[in-house]
């Protein structure tokens, strides 16, 4: 997946490669090509989070949490007497 954007930027670039007769995309070829890489590094982010979000939630035993005890009470080292 972190190939994709590499790769669209050189295809791109060697599709409006000077090898062409519009001299505003021949000198633009390497603008066109970055804007496409960033398009497809979007896409590769957007399709990161919505398989994050896909994921299935983890099937928990009863009195089980995700979230780990913590207690701010506890001292560390040595009880202090008040």
């Amino acid at each position: 997946m972190f190939t994709m954007p590499i790769i669209t930027f050189f295809a791109v670039q060697s599709f409006f490669s000077p090898t062409g007769s519009n001299e505003g995309v021949k000198n633009n070829a390497t603008m066109y090509a970055g804007f496409a890489a960033v398009f497809v590094t979007n896409l590769v982010i957007l399709m990161y989070v919505v398989s994050a979000f896909n994921e299935p939630d983890p099937v928990l035993a009863e009195g089980e949490s995700l979230i780990p005890a913590v207690s701010f009470t506890k001292s560390r080292g040595k009880e202090r007497e008040d």
